[in-house]
């Protein structure tokens, strides 16, 4: 397996948390999938693939 996403990879995603939504347990080098927030509305609502690189806590 690759350790690189790229653009037309397939990517099966598995919610393990039971809703969706949390990020308590994300780790650096896991892969995240999420729906994009954005002021443009070309951008509103697509899916972005994401691999962590790096974490920051607030404070």
């Amino acid at each position: 397996m690759s350790p690189v996403l790229h653009i037309g990879d397939m990517v099966m995603v598995c919610n393990n948390n039971g809703n969706g939504t949390s990020f308590e347990n994300i780790r650096i080098g896991d892969i995240v999938v999420f729906n994009a927030f954005a002021a443009d509305a070309v951008e509103e609502g697509k899916t972005i693939v994401s691999r962590v690189a790096a974490m920051f806590e607030e404070g």
